[in-house]
């Protein structure tokens, strides 16, 4: 129904129309999305390269992509692990499994890469893994913290891209204090007021520049009094978790206390005061502008390369179309050629097989040699000669055994090659059978020769005709008189020595009846013994009277045989007769 015999039913092929419903494609199981809303899912000897870990979330991918009720075939060395809730067995020895419905249908996120085994295929590469990565991370904060608290240095903070801070290293209390509120970790909201920004200066200098900055001779509010510090901001040399983080150093140069009574401030501290937080303000503000300034630049650059991107794209855009109308032409020639060529295939094939049902109907074994002996195509006749199957198309003729004595095949082959002559040989099998071998040139098209044809005749039945012919030839010219009649006693065969012996013609005697050359008295004795013949009661000779054309009564000696058909059933009988003397 879906297959066809070759090779006389021993090899099948698939039918045209099943094999057109098929689709082949590449599927990267890793990278790919799944296909969906299929029956069956064969993933044979494919997990025992990956690690537990992605084992675990293809089965989800797999649940996903089957159908409700869909199969899923795995290796004989391969299982479910632990996912035992998204599929049930339903064959433990050949690991066929069936989709459990009623869970949840949502693609999984495979988070990856992960771990493969090392004896993956090479194209599944391996990333480094989370785990390891975050060890790094803290081995480097690690090290950090070791070169801080043996190089006695003063109290710092790190702080990330974010500002918030990461790690603190002695004490920071008189800089910076909890923000109130929600808890908070950014280092502009814990700083004091007075530090806050210069700080803010600072951190967006350094981080710009990529440099070491100094702020000398900064004075922060405590306890009523001031402290004077030095205060340094600079990046942190090192890799990973580390990368892109700023230092803030705090270095105390002096403290100023308060007296015992509070006085007012003076108004040169508070003029100086205000200088210097107009100075901080007056640096953030070029600051900004610059910053400004360069992101104006910067998006105006960015628009200039968008509007020629836009441009490329409608250029591009265009040849999309062009390329669209000319891909459709495209499609519709080669639609148009894709018929064209189906129909050449259909007819190449109904030629093939209307060639093939030619050379079995003619009888004759045909073997088709390229020039180097090899079997190009062959005939089922062969087969009688030499054991071939459809598989053995390609092989060299000399590695199978022939039935045929003293003839190699091979060697007159070379030799119709060599000389382009074509050849002819009677040879016997050895059952007895006779072959007229022909050997001839393979020619192509262009009249190259690619080759040899070799055809075998059987011509046992013609030679065992022409052995009977001859005898049958000896027969007819014998002086002896020979007849052959069948059970009625009508004359079938009547030979030139007949003729001659009883003057009737073979015209004459082709019409006659044994009875009619009897004597009437010893016609009963005659028959009786023609009948005996038939039954199979045979003897060797009789004596016996026979009527010539001219009415003499000759006396004869008679010898019955005989004569059978393929059955060994008597359809008539042959009597060789000879004249013994004139009765009359």
């Amino acid at each position: 129904m879906y297959f066809f015999a070759i090779d006389f039913n021993t090899l099948y092929k698939i039918k045209k129309t099943i094999r057109e419903m098929l689709v082949f494609a590449l599927q990267d199981l890793i990278k790919d999305p799944p296909f969906t809303k299929l029956d069956i899912i064969t993933c044979r000897n494919l997990l025992i390269y990956l690690e537990p870990e992605l084992q675990k979330k293809l089965f989800p991918v797999f649940h996903y992509s089957l159908m409700p009720d869909g199969l899923l075939f795995i290796g004989s060395s391969e299982s479910l692990g632990q996912e035992t809730t998204l599929f049930e067995i339903c064959d433990r020895k050949w690991k066929i499994f069936k989709r459990q419905s009623g869970l949840s249908n949502a693609y999984p996120i495979m988070n990856l890469p992960v771990p493969i085994s090392s004896q993956a295929p090479p194209a599944l590469k391996t990333q480094t893994p989370e785990a390891v990565t975050r060890a790094e991370d803290i081995n480097n904060f690690k090290l950090v913290e070791t070169i801080l608290q043996e190089s006695e240095a003063p109290p710092c903070v790190i702080i990330d891209e974010k500002l918030n801070i990461v790690y603190i290293h002695g004490r920071t209390g008189k800089y910076l204090e909890p923000a109130a509120g929600r808890a908070c970790f950014n280092i502009l909201d814990m700083a004091r007021p007075s530090l806050k920004t210069v700080l803010a200066s600072a951190i967006r200098k350094s981080a710009g520049m990529k440099q070491e900055v100094v702020r000398k001779g900064v004075d922060i509010e405590d306890n009523g009094g001031y402290i004077t510090i030095d205060l340094t901001v600079k990046p942190v040399l090192g890799y990973g978790a580390l990368r892109g983080m700023l230092m803030v150093v705090f270095n105390d140069v002096k403290k100023v206390k308060t007296r015992s009574k509070p006085r007012a401030p003076r108004k040169n501290d508070t003029i100086s005061r205000l200088e210097q937080e107009l100075q901080y303000t007056r640096e953030n503000l070029q600051t900004t502008i610059e910053e400004l300034e360069t992101a104006n630049e910067e998006l105006q650059s960015t628009n200039e390369e968008l509007q020629s991107a836009n441009e490329e794209l409608q250029s591009t855009n265009e040849e999309l179309e062009t390329s669209k109308e000319e891909l459709q032409s495209l499609n519709e020639e080669s639609a148009t050629v894709n018929a064209e060529l189906q129909g050449r295939v259909d007819e190449l094939s109904n030629a093939n097989d209307d060639m093939k049902n030619l050379l079995n109907s003619t009888q004759i074994g045909t073997i088709f040699l390229d020039m180097d002996m090899n079997i190009r195509r062959f005939t089922d006749r062969v087969i009688e000669l030499i054991p071939l199957t459809m598989s053995d198309i390609g092989r060299p003729v000399s590695h199978f055994a022939t039935k045929l004595k003293k003839f190699d095949v091979v060697d007159h082959a070379r030799q119709v090659l060599k000389d382009l002559i074509t050849r002819e040989f009677e040879v016997e099998s050895r059952d007895g059978k006779f072959f007229r071998t022909r050997l001839m040139p393979y020619r192509t098209m262009q009249n190259v020769i690619d080759g040899v044809v070799v055809t075998f005749e059987d011509t046992t039945e013609f030679k065992r005709f022409r052995l009977t012919a001859q005898r049958l030839s000896v027969i007819m010219e014998s002086k002896d008189a020979i007849l052959i009649q069948d059970k009625k006693g009508a004359i079938t065969f009547w030979n030139k020595g007949a003729q001659d012996m009883y003057g009737y013609t073979e015209s004459e005697a082709l019409k006659m009846n044994i009875k009619d050359m009897i004597p009437q008295e010893n016609r009963k004795t005659s028959l009786e013994l023609i009948d005996k013949a038939f039954t199979g009661k045979l003897f060797d000779s009789i004596e016996t009277f026979r009527v010539t054309s001219s009415g003499t009564v000759l006396k004869v000696w008679v010898m019955v045989l005989a004569l059978r058909d393929e059955k060994d059933m008597t359809n008539g009988v042959v009597t060789i007769e000879r004249i013994i003397e004139n009765a009359e």
